[in-house]
């Protein structure tokens, strides 16, 4: 009887756990639509997205697309161009000229798909597409011509470029992050209490100026909670949640760049990428497939009377020769009529970088200088 009545008392406790978990996932606030991350940022504000999913973090810049004016310059990319902001083309650059919609690890046929899906809401930018391809020297030649699953299915679903096989796969793969979200202790956290993404949005110096207003017990409280659940909880506590400069590092300005004013303090480690060949994520094969993805794009841009230019960043290193750019020299050659600024053999010094594979401030300047001298921009 004993054991009975701890199996029904465990199956109680367990299907209240789930309907609880449930009900916390119903809650998460849904970033996609959430209309403030960036039209309603100004001067030195931020949107903290630490405590968002990677998902979440892209969704964010799938939602700035669907709900807000396109800028006359987009830059469509991944992380390594994530500090790329609206400074380096000047102090007196306007709000809505340029949108770094950098997103995760896209690759070149996320980055077509993305392009598609903009062009089927009329949302391309005004005159040019900047296309940021993944240094094959950084990651060993990976997140360049294969998807990662970084858009969400209904993206690539109605971009409609891939095969009804691998659009049945992404969206099991989907269905299972919705499934590891839902009992994620993170996730359940956010749900259960952070329905108030506002908070997300603050500047900086209100910290300074709401810290002397706080009680004093409450001001201990906040200080006290572990950074996890000030994060999860941030509804409850006000925007007092993130005035921790730890909870700075990577947020987003108002042109969808991160700020390097919080960017943890770091030091650029000289060949930092692995170029191991039994690890490559590039083949001789994938020449064509590149070049393919690249002129897709292109003929987009072209379609619509959009300029496209493509960039190949280069990342901290003194050795630029690997059989991986070999596979990139091979497919730009097999590629008619592109703009395409190869940064790949740039050396340069240790202050045009934040770490081995993020460009700064430094490196954007003088990218803008060389577009300029395309004549597109």
């Amino acid at each position: 009887m004993t054991t009975r009545r701890y199996l029904i008392t465990f199956s109680i406790v367990l299907a209240l756990g789930a309907v609880l978990a449930i009900y916390a996932a119903s809650r998460l606030t849904d970033v996609r639509h959430y209309p403030s991350a960036f039209s309603n940022l100004s001067g030195d504000q931020l949107f903290v997205v630490n405590g968002l999913t990677r998902k979440q973090m892209g969704e964010i810049k799938i939602g700035h697309i669907e709900n807000n004016e396109s800028p006359r310059v987009a830059l469509m990319g991944n992380h390594q161009f994530m500090m790329f902001g609206s400074e380096a083309f000047g102090p007196e650059t306007p709000a809505d000229y340029f949108f770094n919609f950098w997103y995760a690890n896209l690759t070149l046929p996320e980055l077509r798909d993305l392009l598609i899906y903009m062009e089927k809401l009329d949302k391309l930018p005004g005159d040019v597409i900047l296309i940021q391809m993944t240094t094959p020297n950084n990651d060993n030649g990976h997140h360049i011509v294969n998807y990662n699953g970084e858009l969400p299915s209904d993206v690539i679903e109605r971009a409609a470029t891939v095969a009804p096989v691998d659009r049945l796969y992404r969206l099991i793969l989907d269905t299972d992050f919705r499934i590891r979200r839902t009992f994620d202790y993170s996730g359940f956290l956010f749900g259960l209490f952070a329905s108030n993404m506002d908070n997300r949005v603050f500047d900086p110096a209100e910290c300074q100026n709401s810290a002397t207003g706080l009680g004093g017990l409450r001001r201990k409280i906040i200080e006290r909670l572990p950074l996890s659940i000030r994060l999860n909880m941030s509804s409850l506590l006000d925007k007092t949640a993130f005035c921790d400069r730890r909870l700075w590092a990577n947020s987003l300005r108002f042109d969808g760049s991160v700020s390097t004013a919080y960017a943890p303090v770091a030091q650029p480690k000289l060949n930092a990428g692995s170029k191991d060949p039994t690890q490559a994520g590039l083949s001789v094969g994938d020449s064509e497939r590149i070049a393919g993805f690249m002129q897709e794009i292109d003929d987009l841009g072209r379609r619509k009377g959009k300029a496209v230019i493509f960039v190949i960043p280069p990342v901290y290193e003194s050795e630029h020769e690997s059989a991986l750019n070999g596979i990139v020299d091979n497919a730009l050659a097999r590629t008619k009529g592109l703009t395409v600024i190869d940064h790949r053999r740039l050396t340069l010094p240790a202050q045009y970088f934040h770490t081995f594979d993020h460009p700064t401030v430094p490196y954007f300047r003088l990218l803008v200088d060389e577009l300029r001298r395309t004549g597109k921009l």
